[in-house]
């Protein structure tokens, strides 16, 4: 796999050079890949995605077959089960599910590193970060990290998983001192405009990016914005049938009705979420509601 990086980069770089066209040129808008995507799969370091790719070919003027041979691009069963546990199953910031799903992605490492696009690569660091921010509270600005990815999200209409990902990561930053509300209002205000999707995947992503959203405004007391994101949010889980989201949404809807004076209403909302949260039979969120509960009602 490490010879298919180096040939296949190669032979990109090679013919971007014939064309006469520096990065910046061949990537364009840098909405389908930037000047440091490029740079990093010409010099072998990262495997493009099959979308990259054909977006890369048709830059080239080739097909995606004379870039890769008969060689596959697809991703192996076994990871697309264990990314797939990995994005669905919640930890609600309990120590054992952050350590359980450590220990997935360590195994996702170990496995499969060599062979993973960058893209992908890119998905399991973020959940990782995720994971550490939630169990520490600590990590590097976003920008430090993903400077390049952010700015190409901030160019974006339309999103894919990876950029709800970045979205979702951005937002949890903006509940600490991080605020940069103005950021946070073009992704919300996109956010809300995404179809959902034939996979789930995507539309858990879409759900957690706008929840995330949702507590930044709310710590940072922009309660105007917090009926508008809850109504999307109940419209995507009616869609979808993701309903393990829907305490947690109530669990907002509440807070907001009590920032409103609405005690009876709150309460409600409270009972609702917990009453379904039992429904689904996940413990460490029917705790997580009634301490919820009781800190907002006594």
């Amino acid at each position: 796999m490490e010879n298919l990086k180096q040939q296949l980069g190669e032979r990109i770089r090679k013919l971007r050079e014939k064309q006469g066209l520096t990065r910046a040129e061949f990537c364009q808008t840098e909405e389908e890949l930037t000047s440091k995507q490029l740079m990093r799969i010409e010099l072998g370091q990262s495997l493009p995605t099959l979308i990259k790719l054909q977006f890369i070919s048709l830059r080239l003027g080739v097909e995606v077959s004379d870039l890769i041979g008969d060689t596959s691009l697809e991703l192996p069963e076994d990871y697309i089960k264990v990314k797939y546990q990995l994005v669905r199953t919640p930890t609600y910031a309990d120590r054992e599910r952050i350590e359980a799903k450590k220990v997935l992605i360590d195994g996702l490492y170990n496995r499969y590193y060599n062979f993973l696009p960058e893209e992908e690569l890119l998905t399991l660091d973020i959940i990782e970060r995720f994971l550490n921010l939630a169990e520490t509270g600590e990590d590097l600005l976003i920008e430090e990290i993903y400077g390049d990815y952010l700015n190409q999200v901030m160019r974006k209409k339309v999103y894919t998983l990876n950029d709800l990902h970045i979205i979702d990561y951005f937002a949890l930053q903006c509940q600490d001192l991080n605020y940069q509300k103005a950021k946070l209002d073009h992704f919300k205000k996109y956010l809300l405009k995404q179809e959902v999707s034939v996979d789930d995947n995507y539309n858990i992503g879409l759900l957690s990016a706008l929840v995330t959203s949702l507590g930044a405004y709310y710590l940072h007391g922009e309660l105007e914005v917090l009926l508008e994101i809850i109504n999307r949010l109940h419209d995507i889980v009616s869609k979808t049938l993701l309903y393990a989201y829907t305490p947690g949404i109530l669990c907002f809807e509440a807070k907001y009705y009590l920032s409103h004076q609405d005690r009876k209403k709150t309460k409600e909302l409270y009972q609702r979420a917990i009453i379904l949260a039992e429904q689904i039979g996940d413990s460490v969120l029917i705790k997580n509601l009634k301490m919820e509960m009781t800190s907002d009602l006594g």
